[in-house]
């Protein structure tokens, strides 16, 4: 049975844009300066164009896409470059708390905001000396109201832009954007393994590429916008 928001397929793509997307509005001042006001929460957009891929994965990439039903239903949108953090492109591997072997989620996390408006993220219960790097990916998934317990249908993602390390007590604090919304619950998990946010296709950007004489459809573009709601 297929679940929705649904995630992607793992493999087969070629190119991808993943950002933020922010609506502010310039603010002058009769002295000059120019601020800025930003309008609703930032929201992560993307683009992914697939690859010249086997005829099973380019049938797993359409066959994706139609359960969409264009934008009614939603999917786990993700970083291909960003499943794990940079220094762990395969997975956490041998790294472990103890004797138990690192699953990718952290024990607790705590959002504060500094005097300059960044934000800053501390997790604890990580392996001791796991490396946070610039641009890695750090996700967030709780239950939505009513749901079954661990089913996970909100997510959201924060990137890492001040980096660091975690120190010997398993805890570490970086910079991210966007700062998070407001409205995560505390008993949200902060994970590092396959970080998403739950997305919409935006159907006038998507589109599906003709087959080859290998029966395999190349460079269909899919784009999607973030659906960003408690």
């Amino acid at each position: 049975m297929i679940v929705y928001p649904r995630p992607m397929p793992l493999t087969g793509m070629a190119q991808q844009l993943f950002d933020i997307l922010r609506v502010d509005q310039a603010a002058p001042e009769a002295g000059g300066y120019m601020g800025g006001v930003q309008s609703g929460f930032p929201l992560w957009v993307a683009t992914w164009t697939t690859a010249r891929n086997t005829r099973d994965v380019s049938d797993e990439w359409t066959a994706w896409l139609s359960t969409m039903r264009g934008a009614q239903r939603r999917f786990l949108g993700r970083d291909f470059a960003r499943s794990f953090p940079r220094r762990y492109p395969k997975g956490f591997g041998g790294l472990r708390i103890g004797t138990t072997a690192f699953t990718g989620t952290a024990a607790t996390w705590s959002e504060a905001i500094d005097e300059q408006d960044n934000a800053q993220l501390t997790l604890t219960g990580l392996p001791v000396g796991l490396v946070l790097s610039l641009t890695d990916l750090i996700g967030f998934r709780w239950d939505a109201g009513g749901a079954a317990p661990g089913s996970y249908g909100r997510r959201t993602v924060a990137r890492v832009t001040e980096a660091s390390v975690v120190n010997a007590q398993g805890r570490v604090t970086v910079g991210i954007e966007p700062p998070l919304p407001y409205f995560i619950p505390t008993t949200a998990q902060a994970h590092l393994d396959y970080p998403a946010c739950v997305m919409t296709i935006v159907p006038a950007d998507t589109k599906v590429a003709p087959i080859d004489r290998r029966l395999v459809a190349t460079g269909t573009v899919i784009a999607g916008v973030q659906d960003l709601r408690p």
